[in-house]
């Protein structure tokens, strides 16, 4: 079972059910689906303050003040892997969208931003991917032996993490190139609450 599920199961007095990720693939196509599967192990499981994805920030600079924190499962000394790492502000997390439920991916999506309008799922930031891997950028908080204490993190309760690397700005940014975005992510519409 999933940390996730263990915790509301603790909360709610039900059972703690395993963990699987389903997946349909709307046009995926013979020649993507005849790849060979790869593998991962999360290197832990992300304890949150948000414990459902309703709720939950789609960017963790949305809330820059949730703290997350992640118990390293890695090595036979975890706290090895993380020796260097607390000079760093700021850490890149990879992991798995695990629970996306049954929602079939499509090429084509509606981003939030877009009023129904559609993109390609690659043009967008949807969680619902053939490869449902997530990326986010945190504050590193503290490190503090294999544990590391983050915030402005977007990323629900018991989350599978599978890796960590430090935000480096001269290497994460593109310095003096130009970078573009479309109008709909430079300029997003305002609502209307009047």
């Amino acid at each position: 079972p999933r940390p996730k599920d263990v915790a509301i199961a603790e909360v709610t007095g039900g059972e703690a059910l395993p963990v699987s990720i389903p997946c349909v693939v709307d046009g995926g196509g013979a020649e993507w689906e005849a790849q060979p599967v790869v593998g991962f192990r999360p290197i832990g499981y992300l304890q949150s303050c948000f414990l459902e994805k309703n709720g939950t920030p789609r960017q963790g600079n949305v809330a820059p003040t949730s703290r997350a924190r992640l118990d390293l499962l890695f090595g036979s000394a975890p706290a090895h892997a993380l020796q260097g790492l607390a000079e760093f502000s700021h850490v890149w997390v990879l992991f798995v969208f695990h629970d996306n439920g049954n929602k079939a991916i499509k090429a084509l999506v509606h981003p939030p931003r877009l009023d129904g309008e559609t993109q390609g799922l690659f043009a967008t930031r949807t969680p619902h991917r053939p490869n449902p891997i997530g990326l986010s950028l945190c504050r590193l908080v503290e490190v503090k032996g294999s544990v590391l204490v983050l915030s402005g993190c977007d990323i629900i309760h018991g989350t599978p993490i599978l890796d960590v690397k430090p935000y480096i700005p001269s290497y994460d940014t593109h310095g003096t190139d130009p970078v573009s975005v479309p109008a709909w992510i430079a300029n997003p519409p305002i609502a209307d609450i009047a």
